[in-house]
């Protein structure tokens, strides 16, 4: 059976010798051929950077409304903001750790080394 050939710009990829658990990713002008688990391993270290942000984004925000309130500032507007990245973050956190579990098998033992 002859393989079906994806044209992108001048290259073409025969998707037949793409293997099942790879996908194909546009990087800039190139296509990259990536195996799923470095894929997901790849989101994951993005996922862990992102909470690590985003953990000193809320500290920071409860910085911010410590001194507003210091100063006499309304800060109902600051906390709901707070209260808004608190839930993201939890939604985010909750979201790396399906991507974790997509490098497990059922029994909690890793798949990708």
């Amino acid at each position: 059976m002859a393989g079906v050939a994806l044209g992108l710009g001048v290259a073409t990829v025969d998707v037949m010798e793409v293997p099942k658990d790879a996908r194909l990713m546009f990087n800039g002008n190139s296509l990259e051929i990536q195996p799923h688990e470095a894929m997901e391993r790849k989101h994951l270290a993005e996922a862990d950077r992102h909470l690590m942000q985003g953990h000193a984004r809320v500290e920071a925000q409860k910085l911010r409304i410590a001194k507003m309130r210091e100063r006499g500032y309304d800060t109902s507007l600051a906390e709901d903001f707070l209260r808004i990245l608190v839930i993201f973050f939890k939604h985010f956190s909750e979201h790396r750790d399906l991507t974790l579990r997509a490098l497990l098998d059922p029994r909690g033992n890793q798949i990708y080394h």
